[in-house]
């Protein structure tokens, strides 16, 4: 799996739509090979509508790419709190 601006469209319309009696999201991962800046907006996406439904965003299986990513959106944006999704900081973000 890619995320790219052109996947984003369709994840956030199925989210949208998951029941109130859904209590977490999480996000696996693993097979996400390669992630730009849309990976980004995913987790700030999620993490507002997270905050907004009172469930709770998790995030697993971030690969290397995933986690270079992240680490330079900590240096360069620390106010969005993205050490949340690293594995060194806290990878369930209560939300």
């Amino acid at each position: 799996m890619i995320f790219t601006i052109d996947t984003l469209p369709g994840l956030f319309d199925s989210l949208q739509h998951l029941p109130q009696s859904v209590t977490g999201v999480t996000w696996d991962l693993r097979h996400a090979q390669f992630t730009d800046v849309a990976g980004l907006h995913l987790l700030v996406h999620q993490r507002r509508a997270c905050q907004d439904t009172g469930r709770i965003l998790t995030v697993v299986g971030l690969q290397q790419q995933s986690k270079r990513l992240l680490g330079l959106a900590r240096e360069l944006f620390p106010e969005h709190h993205w050490v949340d999704f690293l594995p060194s900081g806290l990878l369930a973000a209560a939300c």
